[in-house]
Formats: C-alpha cells, sequence, structure tokens
C-alpha cells in the first residue's frame, strides 16, 4: 500500500516600517490563497513598532507542491521546537529566506510531513483488527520522522509504502 504524504505549513509573513513598505501583494507567494491556504488571524493587534504588517496562513500542500514552494521562497532551515496546531505541538523544520529582510520583509514556514487523509484512513481501515497494528503504526511514525529529518536537506518525500502482511515499510 502506497501512502501519499501531505505538508503541513503554517506561513508567517512580516512587513517592516520603512518609508516605502513593500506592498503585501508583492511578497506574498502565489501559492498561499484560497482555499489551500487559510488566514489565521484577521486583525493582529500589539504590533511592534518596527513591523508594519503582520500575516500568518495555514495549508496542506502535496509533495510537488511542497517542494516547488519551498524551493522557490527558502534558502535556510533551521530546528525548531515545532508548530502549535489544532493537533497539538507537531515536530517542524522551519524555513527561513535570509535576503528578504534587507527587501523589507521576513518570510518563515514551520513544516510538518503528514499522512494525507485519503491514506490515513485507508491505512487505518486495513489496519483494524490487524495482530500488528501497533508496531506498524509506529513504523509509520518512523518514516515520518525520517521525512522530517530530510526537510532539513530541503529533500521532500512525496509517499512511501506500507506492506501490512509482511511488516515490512520501504521510503
Amino acid at each position: 500500500m502506497r501512502i501519499k504524504v501531505r505538508y503541513l505549513m503554517i506561513v508567517s509573513l512580516d512587513i517592516y516600517k520603512q518609508n516605502h513598505p513593500p506592498l503585501l501583494k508583492n511578497v506574498k507567494p502565489d501559492v498561499i490563497k484560497y482555499p489551500k491556504f487559510k488566514k489565521t488571524e484577521d486583525k493582529v493587534e500589539d504590533l511592534s513598532e518596527h513591523i508594519y504588517k503582520h500575516r500568518k496562513y495555514v495549508g496542506y500542500l502535496p509533495g510537488n507542491e511542497a517542494r516547488e514552494f519551498l524551493e522557490n521562497y527558502f534558502d535556510d532551515t533551521r530546528l525548531t521546537m515545532g508548530s502549535i496546531t489544532f493537533e497539538g505541538c507537531l515536530p517542524a523544520i522551519s524555513f527561513s529566506d535570509n535576503n528578504t529582510f534587507s527587501l523589507g520583509y521576513d518570510l518563515n514556514a514551520y513544516v510538518t510531513p503528514m499522512l494525507d487523509i485519503e491514506s490515513e484512513e485507508k491505512l487505518l481501515s486495513e489496519l483494524e483488527g490487524h495482530p500488528n497494528a501497533e508496531k506498524i503504526k509506529e513504523r509509520v511514525g518512523f518514516k515520518l520522522n525520517q521525512l522530517l529529518d530530510a526537510l532539513k536537506k530541503f529533500k521532500i518525500g512525496k509517499s512511501f509504502s506500507v506492506n501490512t502482511q509482511q511488516l515490512c515499510l520501504n521510503l
């Protein structure tokens, strides 16, 4: 069974106060639009004296789109404590672009690999009553951690395989 992966992305965009700050529409990546991404807050109170506009978006991208987005907009990764999501605190890799500050803004993304919803539902259905269901779930978690480690090097996986009959997982 092939398990597809999608990437949870929390994208933060800060535009700094200066004589001529860039327009939001000129610095916001094209991929960040409804329905794939949603703005997390409408009004942001208590902005720093240095920040003109702050926007935060959350969304999911499949492997190919995640790769294109990360390669086109970011040049650095950092370890982070994780990202706070509606599912709790999840492990994440922080992506940033070291060149945007001089252009008057800062773009950052916290990225977490997750199972695609359809793949997760199929896997859980197949594991119902399976004698080694917990061990298989543990191995799937291990593969997701491998995908998280690969993100540090801008390697974005699209899927991995699970053989529930032989308890074998291949990336």
